[in-house]
């Protein structure tokens, strides 16, 4: 099996791989909306971040508003943050894996083109069993 990640910072297009991915039929993972998920009304992280980070949760579900205010400016508290929500995430991130080992992979024809895309430069997205790697050239610093 073969996972493919879409890493970057803000505005590369993650997002936009990913959604291509899935028109494609490829399962993607998509690290951010799990955590929301989890986080969100009835979410399996509300609990442990609400006992860690009393007063962040709101009707059932975490404001993120709150917790960011408490947790960004601090490193520790940051840290605290992700020793909860990373093991998580993982954790889902391993059961979409294994839920999801047979499905097709995305083959050039249904890309509309026989040569392969230019390798991803964009956080942990998209998990794409059954793929070939192409070879892909290094992006040329010059123009």
């Amino acid at each position: 099996m073969i996972k493919i990640a879409l890493t970057g910072s803000i505005g590369m297009g993650k997002s936009t791989v990913a959604a291509m991915f899935a028109e494609a039929g490829i399962p993607v993972f998509d690290a951010d909306a799990e955590v929301r998920l989890m986080q969100g009304y009835g979410g399996s992280l509300v609990d442990p971040i609400d006992r860690r980070f009393a007063g962040t949760k709101l009707d059932g579900a975490i404001d993120r508003d709150l917790l960011a205010a408490r947790v960004l400016a601090d490193r520790d508290e940051l840290a605290a943050l992700e020793f909860i929500v990373h093991p998580a995430v993982a954790e889902a991130r391993e059961r979409f894996i294994e839920d999801n080992r047979g499905a097709p992979a995305l083959p050039a024809a249904r890309c509309g083109t026989t040569q392969p895309a230019r390798a991803p430069t964009t956080a942990s997205r998209v998990i794409s069993p059954n793929a070939t790697t192409p070879s892909v050239p290094k992006p040329s610093l010059n123009p």
